[in-house]
């Protein structure tokens, strides 16, 4: 072996080994508890090197977002945090679905009874309902440990979301390292964001879907939509789409493929 091939080995193994030094130093003086601070201020986002793509890491995991100054509209914070019962939910009212996914197994499924429903495993999904709204998200429960000191990263577990077959008018899916797959019920607006994650949809009718997709990958049976645009940074976007009107699709170090139904003359 060459000196120089040596002499690098031996820094690469110096610096692996002072890093997880370092990470281990920092778990027992708090570190986590500042990254925790820190990821709820939004303060760790990376700017990455084209259009407004941003990334951006909390402790659910990693997220991409889009932060085109025009077409951002400011979101006013409409949940307290206070959870309530799914049997109490009357469907009729809710006219959007908010899904804010992070690590974990969660599967998008059709209500057979037409009822609102989750079934969890090892998950703590907090739901909750205002002004026709209606929002799931994960919650930092049961948090993975490394040598009795808490990571702040939550450990994964499985749900099941059953939702009524209802036209909506806009529902969001917002992935971070976990995995989603299932049916998306018919809606006026559909968002997905993918962060690391993964997303394999079967079918999906809407009159707009806006799929985003940072280091992820994200599957589409078929879309059936009027207006599609799809932006990808790093990761992979394959889907089958019928498109009425408009189809806008960028991709940076990522890939896109897309199997358009229809003749050339319908757009």
């Amino acid at each position: 072996m060459k000196k120089s091939t040596k002499i690098i080995l031996i820094v690469s193994a110096a610096l692996v080994f002072g890093g997880i030094l370092i990470a281990g130093i920092s778990g027992a003086v708090g570190g986590t508890r500042q990254f925790k601070e820190l990821s709820e201020k939004q303060a760790l986002n990376f700017d990455l090197p084209w259009g407004d793509a941003k990334l951006k890491l909390t402790t659910d995991g990693l997220y991409f977002a889009n932060d085109n100054a025009e077409d951002a509209e400011p979101k006013e914070e409409q949940f307290s945090g206070a959870t309530v019962n799914t049997a109490d939910i009357e469907m009729s009212e809710v006219k959007n679905i908010e899904m804010e996914l992070g690590a974990g197994e969660f599967e998008i499924e059709k209500s057979s009874d037409g009822v609102f429903h989750i079934s969890e495993n090892g998950m703590n999904l907090i739901t909750e309902f205002n002004g026709g709204t209606l929002c799931i998200r994960t919650k930092n429960k049961n948090n993975v440990q490394i040598l009795g000191f808490d990571t702040g990263v939550t450990s994964s577990g499985k749900a099941v979301i059953y939702l009524p077959e209802q036209v909506y008018e806009e529902i969001s899916i917002d992935m971070g390292a976990g995995t989603c797959k299932g049916d998306v019920p018919e809606c006026e607006k559909l968002s997905v964001s993918i962060g690391a994650g993964e997303c394999d949809l079967d079918y999906i009718k809407a009159g707009e879907a806006d799929i985003r997709v940072g280091a992820g990958e994200c599957k589409i049976g078929l879309i059936d939509a009027q207006e599609l645009n799809a932006d990808v940074a790093m990761g992979e976007f394959e889907a089958k789409a019928m498109v009425g009107s408009e189809l806008d699709a960028k991709v940076g170090m990522g890939e896109i493929k897309m199997e358009i139904v229809g003749e050339e003359t319908d757009f």
